[in-house]
């Protein structure tokens, strides 16, 4: 009973805030015609990674088709490729698949822009819901630190950015989240297997619709599953070792996904294996003759010789790891300090060697395979983007790793002390860049173009007053101003760190 309203009041603190960060207008708008204002800076559209899949939500609603428009391509320009003379957003189209209900309900109600990036937040509180369960569930930890764990990742980290818009971060980390948790309950659940089994299976397969990196972070979540398929048991002195033949059974829901992705690939890009991300780049700002179609095979040779093996270079690793652990553009200690506990709570749970040691080691697996694979990434700082977005998933990780380093460290009021104040410090600059702008340049670019980089743009933004909160804008500026807004939410938050963090441990006390 007290795991269900913590999961409710989880629900309406959750849905509560991030529907606060949601940026747009009231209206359907016509791309090319009524878009153009949502695409400056605190826009919906600020970025071209929310443009495309918007544009090709558009393409598949309104012309029920994959290819976009000459219009559609512009205005998603540069996260767009050309195949033959089609073009194609850069990325899979499963966020665009996904969103079609949103917009089609949002449309009939004059919102469609507004209920599409709404809808996302869903994947956003499930992640939420899913680190309070693997928390309590599996690692023990009481109900009000679990309840920290998924503050952290929902309020102390920068996902919070990526949590209202038509990014992939939060339907990656609920694809891996939930076969994670699907995964423990099949290594216990035998009455549930089929069902945990296609859903672990079916995950990886998603991974290939949605961002194909994640499918490496999904592999210690099925090295884990087949780990749990193995059964031992001691008859009379003899020890017998059993595999679950389901591991195998169910593995048909991948390779149905993935044969469907492959003939995605085959029909619009020529072959099965043929991706997006390696075709040309169309980018309308460098061309100047558009209407040719036969000139784009000649804008860049470099763009016709990509391939998978240049996309990710070991030479890279080391300035990769600067870039996304303390570098000021992008680093995650840098925007969210509160994971430097994190570090801590990995190394104690090891030290104890806990009879979840494997979970530990499988959530640990996630966590480098994300950082590494990113390292050696040719833009390990995402783009114009707020924080370290490639490390969604692995915020999600390190929140239960915080969480347990405060309830287990023998240091407990410096401990959650320290906590308190590392969460309300990362709150603060998490909140900073989901209501001014996530179009942050990194560092080599920013230098080049004289701008700031990192969260020192978004601070001076918020100065000037500048905000994209759809709710802030059309309900409450009337009311209060853009700093009394933030503070509010602010102050709301750090009291229910405060409240969680200290409160429990003292009423555990007074009952004793």
């Amino acid at each position: 009973m007290k795991n269900a309203l913590t999961i409710l009041l989880l629900l309406i603190l959750a849905t509560g805030v991030y529907l606060t960060t949601i940026r747009g207008t009231i209206g359907n708008p016509v791309i090319g015609k009524d878009s153009g204002p949502l695409a400056k800076a605190t826009g919906p559209f600020e970025s071209s990674h929310e443009r495309a899949p918007y544009a090709l939500l558009v393409s598949l609603v309104e012309s029920k088709s994959l290819s976009l428009t000459r219009t559609l391509v512009n205005f998603a320009s540069p996260d767009t490729v050309f195949s033959k003379d089609k073009f194609f957003i850069i990325f899979p189209p499963g966020i665009s698949f996904i969103a079609i209900p949103f917009y089609v309900l949002g449309k009939f109600y004059n919102v469609a822009q507004l209920a599409t990036f709404g809808g996302m937040m869903i994947f956003a509180v499930l992640n939420l819901i899913f680190l309070f369960l693997i928390s309590n569930k599996i690692f023990k930890l009481s109900t009000s630190i679990s309840f920290i764990s998924a503050l952290i990742f929902g309020f102390a980290s920068t996902s919070l950015s990526y949590a209202t818009s038509l990014y992939q971060h939060h339907l990656t980390t609920f694809l891996v989240l939930s076969s994670f948790y699907a995964a423990y309950i099949y290594k216990f659940g035998k009455s549930s297997r089929w069902l945990t089994g296609i859903w672990i299976w079916a995950s990886v397969g998603f991974c290939l619709w949605i961002d194909y990196p994640t499918v490496l972070f999904m592999i210690p979540v099925v090295v884990y599953m087949f780990l749990n398929s193995f059964n031992f048991e001691e008859i009379k002195g003899i020890y017998k070792v059993s595999f679950s033949i389901i591991f195998l059974l169910t593995m048909s829901v991948l390779l149905f996904i993935t044969g469907i992705n492959g003939y995605y690939n085959q029909k619009n890009f020529g072959s099965w294996k043929q991706i997006a991300q390696l075709l040309p780049r169309y980018d309308s700002s460098k061309i100047k003759n558009s209407k040719d179609k036969k000139s784009l095979p000649t804008i860049s040779k470099r763009e016709l010789s990509k391939s998978v093996s240049g996309v990710a270079r070991e030479d890279k690793v080391v300035n990769g790891l600067y870039i996304l652990s303390i570098a000021p553009d992008k680093g995650l200690f840098f925007f969210s300090p509160i994971y430097i506990l994190a570090i801590l709570g990995i190394l104690l749970a090891i030290k104890k060697k806990e009879k979840y040691i494997v979970e530990i080691g499988i959530l640990v697996a996630i966590f480098l395979v994300n950082l590494i694979f990113f390292s050696s990434w040719g833009d390990p700082w995402g783009g114009w983007a707020y924080g370290p977005r490639y490390l969604v998933p692995s915020m999600a990780i390190l929140s239960i790793f915080v969480a347990y380093w405060v309830e287990k460290t023998k240091y407990q009021i410096v401990g959650r002390t320290t906590a308190f104040f590392l969460a309300a410090y990362s709150v603060f600059i998490a909140i900073l860049g989901a209501y001014t702008t996530t179009a942050t340049p990194p560092k080599v670019e920013a230098d080049y173009l004289k701008l700031k980089y990192g969260y020192f743009l978004n601070l001076d933004f918020f100065e000037q007053g500048k905000t994209g909160s759809f709710i802030f804008k059309e309900y409450l500026s009337k009311y209060i101003t853009f700093h009394e807004f933030f503070l509010i939410i602010l102050g709301l938050l750090i009291v229910i760190f405060y409240l969680f963090l200290f409160v429990p441990p003292l009423l555990e006390e007074n009952t004793d």
